[in-house]
């Protein structure tokens, strides 16, 4: 539904020498590569897995991932900066596929989005301990976005002790389209 809410992103990729699956996501300190069991061992929390549906984002997605795989290591936008310096958690998925299919600004949404720093004073105060101005008329993204992206089908996943749970619809997750 439309009111549902997201609060982080990540891209899932697929080691091609064994096939183990980890999701590519920024974190502070840094962009990290976590094995898949330990994303989703998070207790309580829900998971949205998502399929792309536009067949060129899809023939991207490999490479995309490679993109993403490049910024381990680089630093948490914990300023929401844009890339490619520091990454957050969704920025980091935009400029992987941004890249990927060769510069197409805003591969997720058709225009860009302006963050909206509300409530207001939690924002400034958020800003002031790192000894920075709250920041006027920038754009980037948020996993919300993302989440409602015509761009993108989600299937509801709950978190299970083992990989193996089910998606919603009764699918296995090893049939959802990692990347």
């Amino acid at each position: 539904t439309t009111d549902e809410t997201a609060s982080h992103v990540g891209l899932a990729w697929r080691r091609p020498v064994d096939r183990s699956l980890f999701v590519v996501e920024a974190l502070e300190p840094a962009v990290r590569l976590t094995p898949a069991d330990d994303f989703f061992a998070q207790p309580g929390a829900v998971f949205y897995v998502g399929s792309l549906v536009d067949d060129r984002m899809r023939a991207a997605q490999r490479a995309a991932a490679e993109v993403a795989l490049a910024q381990v290591g680089k630093p948490y936008a914990d300023a929401f900066q844009p890339p490619p310096a520091a990454f957050y958690c969704s920025s980091l998925v935009e400029y992987a596929f941004d890249h990927a299919l060769g510069g197409s600004p805003h591969p997720f949404n058709t225009e860009p989005f302006a963050l909206i720093f509300e409530p207001r004073e939690f924002w400034q105060d958020y800003y002031r301990k790192m000894n920075r101005t709250l920041p006027g008329n920038i754009t980037g993204s948020n996993p919300t976005l993302l989440l409602h992206s015509p761009a993108v089908r989600f299937a509801v996943r709950r978190p299970t002790a083992t990989h193996g749970g089910e998606a919603s619809g009764g699918r296995k997750n090893e049939e959802i389209d990692w990347y």
